[in-house]
This record gives structure tokens, C-alpha cells and sequence, in this order.
């Protein structure tokens, strides 16, 4: 968990930093099912560069966690916050990131069901 906070805290500082990695935290990082280290994962990944194939996997391992309401209250606020970022990029559409957005509105964490309607209303809005 330190080691992906510091790489998150450097990365933030100057995203080029992670330009050689960010290949190996796709391959590497999705896989693992600790908390710590999927919400940092979620936090780099709005704030990185992606090709299109990584933009496609980073997508797809972040509708994973959010898929359900069975995930970590912290792992789905970083999430979703990193999914409207990409739709934000035009990356994503608001037709695959608005149900998610719904199904989380069903989470057990309060913080978590009003970070999704406030995401959503942001997005019905089109404020970016």
C-alpha cells in the first residue's frame, strides 16, 4: 500500500512519470484485490495518459468495481471519479458510466450514494 500512496503522490506531481509504467500497472495492479491498492490504481488512472488499448482496459477493470455495490466504499468513490474523468475526455459514454453511476446509489456508504447522484447530476448537467 505505501508503495503505490508514493507512486500515486509522484505521479500526480508530474503524470509523465508513469508514461514507461503505466502498461505494467494495467497488467500487474488490476489483479490485485486489495482496497489500497485499487483505489490508488483508480486514482493514476485518471490522471495518466492512455492509449486507446490502455484507455479500453483501464475502462473495463473500472467497471468491474463498480459493477455491483459489493465493493469498498473508497475503491468505488475513486472509480466512478476516474470513469467521469474519462467520459469527461470523451473516452467513455455517458450510456456505460450513467447505470453504473445508478447502481451505486445503492451502496451501503452514504458518502458513496451521494458522490454517484452528485456524479450523475454533474454528467445529466454536462458540467464537466
Amino acid at each position: 500500500m505505501r508503495a503505490i500512496d508514493t507512486v500515486e503522490k509522484l505521479v500526480r506531481d508530474d503524470p509523465n512519470r508513469a508514461a514507461p509504467y503505466v502498461g505494467s500497472m494495467l497488467r500487474d495492479l488490476t489483479t490485485s484485490d486489495q482496497p489500497s491498492v485499487q483505489w490508488h490504481l483508480a486514482q493514476l488512472l485518471a490522471i495518466v495518459d492512455l492509449t486507446d488499448e490502455q484507455t479500453d482496459r483501464a475502462v473495463a477493470w473500472l467497471v468491474e468495481r463498480i459493477a455491483t455495490t459489493e465493493v469498498d466504499w473508497i475503491v468505488a468513490a475513486h472509480a466512478m471519479a476516474t470513469l467521469v474523468e474519462l467520459q469527461g475526455r470523451g473516452a467513455v459514454g455517458a450510456d456505460l458510466v450513467r447505470p453504473l453511476l445508478e447502481v451505486q446509489t445503492g451502496h451501503r456508504s452514504a458518502s458513496v450514494r451521494r458522490q454517484a447522484a452528485a456524479l450523475a447530476a454533474r454528467r445529466a448537467g454536462g458540467v464537466e
